[in-house]
């Protein structure tokens, strides 16, 4: 073998080493985000999501997840939202079997609203089993005669990074689907790939099953 064969052969070894070097750091980062997250999620529970009304002014403290986020009154009180008719993909799950578009959304959310003021709208049941409040997040449109009228939760479905969440009835359901449907024909976002649009499509018929029960 010459000096050029074994040099080459040396450098596939290095690359092999690199790349499961990397993958082995983002699984590790992926484990610590989502205990991490869990962490704070499990603090934020703990407080009384009854403190807060509908139509309430809040800050968007931090964005935990990509359907949940931190918020806080005048009060200074703390408390989980869980966006209302939507679910989205876990941030860093499945990340080598279809690009990240839980991530996608986290981010689109996090760089977008966090530390912003929103309205919270509630529905009758505010609160869901693990006590997170249940609520519409509207945000400032920047327009003074429409404050307060961006829905975060239309903004990411129309733009693929989520889907409506069926398995109970809601308010603004038909309103959403429809936009979903706008995505789902424009093939964007989890629309645009094979394996993430099999999987929702997977879910949203289990959780159309489950509802019927």
């Amino acid at each position: 073998m010459t000096g050029n064969s074994k040099f080459k052969k040396f450098l596939i070894h290095m690359d092999r080493y690199f790349v499961l070097g990397l993958s082995i750091l983002l699984l590790a980062f992926s484990v610590r985000f989502i205990i991490g997250s869990w962490q704070f999620k499990s603090r934020l529970i703990s407080k009384n999501p009854d403190l807060f009304k509908s139509g309430e002014i809040v800050k968007i403290e931090k964005v935990v997840d990509a359907d949940e986020m931190s918020v806080s009154n005048k009060a200074g009180k703390r408390t989980l939202v869980r966006l209302l008719g939507i679910k989205s993909f876990d941030p860093f799950a499945g990340a080598f079997l279809f690009p990240r578009f839980g991530e996608q959304c986290f981010n689109f959310i996090k760089s977008n609203y966090e530390g912003k003021k929103a309205k919270i709208i509630l529905m009758e049941k505010a609160k869901d089993k693990r006590g997170r409040l249940l609520a519409y997040v509207h945000v400032d449109s920047g327009r003074e005669t429409e404050k307060y009228s961006v829905d975060i939760a239309k903004e990411i479905l129309k733009r693929g990074l989520t889907m409506v969440y069926t398995r109970y009835e809601f308010s603004r359901e038909k309103e959403y689907l429809k936009i979903e449907h706008q995505a789902v024909n424009s093939g964007l976002g989890i629309w645009s790939h094979e394996k993430s649009r099999s999987l929702a499509i997977s879910l949203k018929q289990m959780w159309y099953s489950e509802r019927k029960r």
